[in-house]
């Protein structure tokens, strides 16, 4: 079985937006200024939103990874929502310049 290392600096695409997922929970979940908050998750990739609100459907290879975002974001009852990559042209650009 194929394993990943969570600071993997290289990978598929879907690899990398599913781990900064997960690292955005976690740094949510551990902010205890925002006791009683429900984090609004917000991205354009549609494949990794339907893995996330159906982890049945995801890949074997992601599944772990899938279902611990899945845990994360029931921990504080997260919104998960599809936008638009025309209305993330921030997060785009950090994106590709690998930065963030």
């Amino acid at each position: 079985m194929f394993q990943f290392s969570e600071k993997c600096g290289s990978g598929p695409p879907i690899l990398a937006e599913l781990l900064a997922i997960k690292r955005g929970l976690q740094l949510f979940n551990a902010r205890r200024d925002c006791e009683g908050c429900r984090p609004i998750l917000e991205g354009d990739s549609t494949v990794a939103l339907t893995w996330i609100k159906n982890p049945t459907s995801c890949l074997e290879l992601f599944k772990r990874l899938v279902e611990d975002i899945v845990t994360l974001g029931n921990l504080r009852e997260c919104l998960f929502r599809s936008i638009g990559r025309a209305l993330n042209l921030d997060a785009d650009a950090l994106a590709k310049a690998r930065i963030g």
